[in-house]
């Protein structure tokens, strides 16, 4: 399934995210300003969508679950930059991939945009 939620609405509520990504392998699109700019999805989302795009999986920037909230802003501005970042708990445990927008198709993002998430 895919969903967009703007970048505040994603850090309000990153844990929402998180689980969403992870365990319903949902494709979160985050918005700044009305444009799509990063999406969450789980690991295997990201190695599914990597390798078929031709790209590395493992050649992602590392962060801890906690920088997801605090340090949003820098991996918004990775993700335009085409980098992804791989958010591990306790620095083992592989949480979600905040990757670049590219990865999806302009209909995939459509998709998402037309069902934004918003408070609950």
């Amino acid at each position: 399934m895919l969903v967009s939620a703007t970048s505040d609405y994603t850090r309000r509520n990153w844990k929402k995210i998180q689980d969403r990504a992870r365990f319903e392998d949902e494709i979160v699109v985050v918005t700044t300003h009305d444009q799509p700019v990063a999406a969450v999805m789980s690991v295997p989302a990201w190695r599914r969508r990597a390798t078929d795009g031709d790209l590395d999986p493992d050649a992602v920037l590392t962060r801890g679950v906690r920088d997801g909230r605090t340090k949003q802003h820098d991996m918004l501005t990775d993700a335009r930059m085409g980098k992804a970042t791989l958010l591990r708990f306790r620095g083992v445990e592989d949480v979600v991939i905040f990757a670049p927008i590219a990865l999806l198709s302009d209909d995939e993002i459509a998709k998402a945009v037309a069902a934004p998430l918003d408070d609950e």
